[in-house]
């Protein structure tokens, strides 16, 4: 059971959250905003496998290295602003692989606050990949 201040006193528990976050279906990654470029400090298994690189290839680059050149895309300023104003944003995105596939992703970025300082200490990237649904309504409103 959670504390009313939403922590665990449960340490096993708290341990046990490197490995929920690594096995989960959800591709999630960590940024660190405090260090130069906000730069990617962790990706879950998901996302290495959806974005097919390796874990060595990722840790260190920003999320800009998956948009490629498409970077007119109007949710990359939703974004901005949003880390601007220190408020969490649910966006659609075009992201490649990195064979070049374009994958159609639907992202929750969120601040993490340190409890203690009130900062912004990490971001949280959680990715849905949506291409199967982005290309059944193209499809669509082509038959249309």
């Amino acid at each position: 059971m959670l504390r009313k201040d939403n922590s665990s006193p449960n340490v096993e528990f708290k341990d046990d959250l490197y490995e929920i976050l690594d096995q989960s279906i959800n591709p999630t990654i960590i940024t660190n905003p405090n260090e130069f470029d906000n730069h990617i400090i962790y990706a879950n298994k998901a996302f290495i496998e959806l974005f097919e690189y390796t874990f060595e290839e990722v840790v260190g680059q920003n999320c800009r290295f998956l948009h490629r050149d498409d970077t007119e895309q109007l949710a990359l300023d939703e974004i901005r602003n949003a880390i601007y104003e220190k408020k969490s944003i649910t966006v659609n995105l075009h992201n490649y692989t990195h064979s070049g596939g374009l994958i159609y992703n639907e992202v929750a970025v969120s601040p993490i606050f340190d409890k203690k300082t009130g900062k912004i200490k990490y971001y949280l990237g959680v990715y849905k990949d949506v291409t199967t649904i982005q290309r059944l309504m193209q499809h669509f409103k082509e038959r249309l």
